[in-house]
C-alpha cells in the first residue's frame, strides 16, 4: 500500500505524541525513588571512611585513611574518585553532596535499565515499536522494598552500582540492537562494561556477563576489532591494579580480607534472606509477585510503589 505526501507528513507528529505514554510510567517511578531516598536520606557509619579517604586525597596525603599508612580501607576506586571532583566542584559539604549525587546516579541507573528493557523487549523491531505504553514491573519489585528507600542514599557506591548495572545493561542492548554500530560506540560500551571492576570488585561477575554479547559483536566484525574491545575494557583496570600493588602492596582492597571475601558464611546468608523477605518486603503496604517483564508498543496500565516514609539527615563528621 502507497502512502500519500500528506500522510508522510503527518506521521512524525503523530509519532512523537506517542512517545510520552512510553515514558510517564517510568517517569513516576522515578520521581518516586528519587522523593522517597531524599525523605530516607542519611549516612552510614561506613560512609564516614569514604569522606575521610577524599579529604586525605584532596589535602595532598594520598589515598589512605592515615597519613602514612598505605592501607586501601574502601572498596569502590569508582566512587572515591567521584566523591573527590564532587566534594572540589559541589560548594555543599560532602556528606550533602554524595546524597545528591546518590540520587541523581540511582535514577539514572534505573532509568537505563527500563530504557534497556523496553528496548531488548522490541529488539529488532525499529524505534516505532518503543513508542508505546510501557510497565516498568522490574522497577516496581525493586522499589516495593524498603532497602531500596533506605539505600538510595547513604554514602556508600550502592547508587553508583546501580547506575553502572542499568547504564551497561542499556549500552550492550543498544549495541546488540544496532548491528552497523560505529567502532567508537562498541568500543565506549566496552570502556564502560570494563569499569564494573572498579565499582566494586565483586562487580568483575557482572562484567564478564556484559562482555559476552559486545565480544560476539565486535567478533563479527573482525579480530581487530574483538581484541580493541578487549583492550578498551582492560585498560582503566589493569592501570588501577598495577597502581594498588605498586602503592598499596595488595592485589585487592584491604576491607576483602578483613570481611573474608573469599570465605562462605551460610548461616549468615540465611539471617540476611529471612530478614529480607520477612521484614523488607513487609514494611510496605504495596507489595507484588510478578515477574520483570516489559511491555512493547501494547497498551496497559501500572502501579506505583506507594508507602509511609520517616525522615532523617546526613550526620556530619570531621575527618
Amino acid at each position: 500500500m502507497q502512502v500519500s505526501p500528506q500522510a508522510e507528513a503527518v506521521a512524525p507528529p503523530r509519532a512523537r505524541r506517542r512517545l510520552p505514554a512510553a515514558v510517564v510510567l517510568p517517569g513516576l517511578l522515578l520521581a518516586v525513588y528519587v522523593a522517597a531516598g531524599w525523605l530516607r536520606r542519611f549516612s552510614t557509619d561506613d560512609a564516614f571512611i569514604n569522606f575521610r579517604v577524599v579529604k586525605q586525597i584532596l589535602a595532598g596525603n594520598g589515598p589512605v585513611f592515615n597519613v602514612g599508612e598505605r592501607v586501601e580501607t574502601t572498596t569502590s576506586v569508582a566512587w572515591i574518585a567521584i566523591l573527590a571532583v564532587g566534594d572540589v566542584l559541589s560548594p555543599l559539604r560532602l556528606e550533602w553532596t554524595a546524597v545528591l549525587l546518590q540520587l541523581a546516579l540511582g535514577a539514572i541507573g534505573l532509568g537505563a535499565a527500563m530504557y534497556g528493557a523496553v528496548r531488548l523487549a522490541c529488539l529488532g523491531q525499529g524505534p516505532e515499536a518503543r513508542r508505546g505504553w510501557a510497565v516498568p514491573v522490574g522497577v516496581l519489585v525493586y522499589l516495593g522494598t524498603a532497602v531500596s528507600w533506605d539505600f538510595a542514599t547513604g554514602g556508600l557506591e550502592n547508587s553508583l552500582g546501580l547506575a553502572w548495572i542499568g547504564g551497561s545493561f542499556a549500552a550492550v542492548v543498544a549495541l546488540v540492537d544496532s548491528p552497523g554500530a560505529r567502532r567508537r560506540r562498541m568500543l565506549a560500551t566496552s570502556v564502560l562494561v570494563g569499569l564494573g571492576v572498579l565499582v566494586r570488585p565483586d562487580f568483575a561477575v557482572l562484567s564478564l556477563g556484559f562482555a559476552v554479547p559486545v565480544a560476539v559483536v565486535a567478533a563479527r566484525r573482525s579480530r581487530r576489532s574483538l581484541m580493541a574491545a578487549a583492550a578498551a575494557a582492560l585498560a582503566l583496570p589493569l592501570a588501577v591494579q598495577v597502581f594498588r600493588m605498586g602503592y598499596y602492596g595488595r592485589l585487592f582492597p584491604n576491607t576483602l580480607y578483613a570481611k573474608e571475601g573469599s570465605a562462605s558464611w551460610w548461616s549468615q546468608g540465611w539471617r540476611y534472606l529471612s530478614d529480607f523477605t520477612g521484614t523488607s518486603t513487609r514494611s510496605r503496604p504495596t507489595r507484588t509477585t510478578s515477574t520483570p517483564t516489559s511491555a512493547c508498543s501494547t497498551p496497559t496500565s501500572g502501579r506505583r510503589a506507594r508507602g509511609e516514609s520517616s525522615r532523617s539527615v546526613p550526620t556530619s563528621a570531621g575527618p
